[in-house]
């Protein structure tokens, strides 16, 4: 590569690189001529660094046979170098840290002159595909720019002089100093691959300076959303982190932690051979711990900015915690990668009472297994840290009007102290007017009253909507003159659910001769509405009379009137209460039962040949009961007596069936049946029998009653 490469041209050519490797070589001659029709430098760019990557082995991340005798001796891989050694043009003066992908060293760079953290990798770590790996990001690295980031200086591979000491060991020539961006040695076997990076006197690790400092919760949060910054800021760069572990987050004297080693494991190959390499003793690296699932699973060569999210997730459980997530000492690599890949870590809580709530949220968030459901972003993982220690909701739990309001209030506690002092009063003195107007004026129950004048008459029953206090809101009937028999049959308070209009509603039901444009009629009002404007009103229409009644007796609608009625659940399956209505003929004694819903919807009917006085619903069984007489078998069709006419009193029980809805007078001579809806489920005769006729003609009429008729 061409060291005068600007930055966006080493973006371009890392690019296409990354796209045509893999492919055949047909393929990438066609990729290749279309991507770069009219840019011949930019297409032998990329095929030098093909023709690079063409020379990498099977066995590349085998660590390299023992120099033989006829090599000049290499530096082995020990874990340091003595003082005084030098790699390159940097000059060592310590050990700082030491680990299983190399050594960190102070040492001095020759020009300019300043002290450098020196990182010296393995030569067994890094491959010899680590040539293009340089090539394509240490120019990037070295554009990282960020207050809270090590800056890498440069990166490559140097010749080592080893410093002689008590126990000699061979050396190398120092090599002439490296230019400014990485270089390619031509002989790969004397030569090591290191990082000059930024040098932080005093660092500790986040987790061990978090410790020795005593930081409370919420300075362990504010410290870690700085990390977040900077690792937000090497991925709008285009660098993934790969390697975030408290090891690579150092605090300096200041408090100010600095992220080393951005891009370093992208740049050796580090995170492909963590996943197979064990130490001597048979434990995973520690680096392991920390990696996302996707990094543990075979190649890890799926992995973008998500994998780095996952990494801060397990750095902040350790911060928080005090241990990571997982323990995965004294395991297997395929163990460790099971237990990161499918074992959920324990709840923070369990660990610390204070992290139950938001804190817990968000530290599961992200570490989440699937990076769908993980935080998208460093940026938005820092910005709901924030929003902890300021008290506000946090994205990853969605807030609702009790959780914005509770966080508000902790960060506000006098204004909220004040605001709650002013409420109290203000919903004191409204309270007070609230109940006031609720107990007088709001509707409370619906009550069947005589009206005045007509205390000792049978009929005159009026309803009388009042208040929790008693007073009277509206009476029905409430227009005059009255006659005799005028009244109500019906009145009751009852709940519609949603689906048939919600709200309360008065079902009220006129009988008799009422003056009033419902006269006769069932209907109902919305209590907290007009009350002088039915919503709906349902009555017996000239259509709905049976023809037999229209021929020979002369029916019409207008001659049946709302006699009685109940709310009951007829029809559990159904929302909601029904009503069963009884209408009769206003001089004879034919009725029709029928049950409405609370919407004025004729859900079931049937006629009865005779007057009824009562009804009732046996839920359990599913019946409905009604009682009266029974005219039918004394009357010809033409409307006729056959005998003498008296009355036979009955008791009888239906089986209401949904969308039922009879043309025609129940039929008791099949009671019990169950096939004929016109049949009642039992028909009992409660009359005593004094007529050898009324036998016969009963005895016919219901078979099956439990009554022993006269002999």
């Amino acid at each position: 590569m061409k060291e005068q490469l600007s930055q966006d041209r080493w973006e371009q050519v890392r690019g296409l690189f990354a796209k045509v490797v893999d492919l055949r070589a047909n393929d990438r001659a066609e990729f290749l001529t279309e991507a770069c029709a009219r840019d011949a430098e930019l297409r032998a760019e990329v095929e030098s660094l093909l023709e690079q990557d063409s020379h990498v082995t099977e066995g590349f991340l085998r660590p390299p046979d023992p120099p033989s005798a006829s090599r000049v001796p290499l530096l082995p891989d020990a874990p340091e170098l003595p003082p005084g050694s030098k790699v390159g043009r940097y000059e060592i003066k310590r050990v700082i840290a030491s680990g299983g992908m190399g050594t960190v060293y102070l040492a001095v760079q020759d020009e300019p002159h300043r002290e450098v953290a020196l990182k010296v990798m393995r030569r067994h770590v890094a491959s010899p595909s680590a040539l293009r790996r340089f090539q394509l990001e240490s120019h990037v690295l070295g554009h990282l720019r960020h207050p809270n980031v090590a800056q890498v200086y440069e990166a490559g591979m140097a010749k080592v002089a080893v410093a002689q000491t008590s126990s000699p060991v061979s050396s190398v020539p120092v090599a002439q100093a490296s230019p400014p961006v990485c270089p390619v040695e031509d002989d790969w076997a004397t030569s090591v691959p290191y990082f000059a990076m930024e040098y932080i006197p005093g660092a500790k690790t986040i987790t061990r300076y978090a410790d020795e400092v005593g930081l409370d919760l919420r300075e362990r949060l504010a410290l870690f959303a700085k990390v977040c910054d900077a690792v937000h800021h090497g991925h709008q760069k285009g660098v993934i982190h790969r390697d975030l572990k408290p090891g690579n987050i150092l605090v300096d004297s200041g408090g100010e932690p600095k992220v080393i080693d951005f891009g370093v494991a992208r740049a050796t190959d580090s995170d492909l051979a963590v996943t197979t390499m064990q130490t001597d003793a048979g434990q995973l690296i520690g680096t392991l711990q920390y990696m996302s699932p996707e990094q543990c699973d075979a190649g890890a060569t799926d992995i973008d900015t998500r994998s780095d999210v996952y990494s801060l997730g397990v750095v902040l459980y350790e911060l928080l915690c005090g241990k990571p997530p997982y323990d995965v000492s004294d395991t297997t690599i395929v163990q460790a990668a099971r237990i990161i890949a499918e074992q959920r870590p324990p709840a923070p809580s369990a660990i610390d009472s204070k992290l139950r709530g938001d804190v817990e949220t968000v530290l599961l968030k992200a570490l989440e297994k699937q990076r769908e459901r993980r935080y998208q972003s460093a940026a938005g993982l820092a910005a709901d840290v924030r929003r902890i220690i300021s008290r506000e909701p946090v994205a990853a739990r969605p807030a609702n009007a009790w959780r914005r309001m509770t966080h508000w209030i902790a960060r506000r506690p006098i204004a909220a102290t004040t605001v709650v002092s002013v409420a109290i009063a203000v919903l004191t003195v409204s309270g007070a007017f609230a109940i006031a107007y609720w107990v007088n004026s709001r509707p409370y129950d619906l009550f069947l009253r005589k009206r005045p004048g007509f205390e000792n008459n049978s009929s005159g029953m009026q309803a009388e909507l009042r208040t929790f206090s008693g007073n009277l809101l509206k009476a029905w009937p409430a227009q005059k003159p009255y006659d005799d028999k005028a009244g109500v049959g019906m009145a009751a308070l009852v709940s519609r659910p949603t689906d048939l209009g919600g709200g309360r509603i008065a079902v009220i039901g006129y009988s008799n001769s009422v003056v009033d444009p419902l006269a006769g009629a069932l209907w109902a009002v919305d209590v907290n509405g007009d009350l002088d404007e039915p919503l709906w009103s349902r009555r017996v229409e000239n259509e709905d009379v049976l023809p037999v009644l229209k021929e020979h007796r002369g029916f019409t609608g207008a001659d049946f009137t709302f006699k009685f009625g109940i709310i009951a659940d007829v029809f559990p399956d159904r929302d909601g209460s029904e009503i069963v209505a009884v209408f009769g003929q206003l001089r004879h004694s034919q009725r029709i039962v029928r049950v409405y819903d609370l919407a004025g919807e004729l859900l079931y009917q049937v006629w009865h040949d005779g007057s009824l006085e009562t009804c009732y619903w046996m839920a359990d069984a599913g019946l409905l009961g009604l009682a009266g007489d029974y005219h039918k078998p004394f009357w010809t069709r033409e409307g006729k007596l056959k005998v003498a006419r008296t009355r036979v009193y009955v008791v009888f029980a239906m089986r209401p069936k949904p969308g039922f809805i009879a043309t025609d007078f129940l039929d008791p001579i099949a009671a019990g049946a169950g096939s004929d809806p016109l049949s009642p489920a039992w028909f009992n005769v409660l009359e005593p029998l004094d007529s050898a006729d009324r036998v016969e003609s009963l005895r016919a009429l219901a078979p099956n009653s439990p009554r022993r008729f006269p002999s």
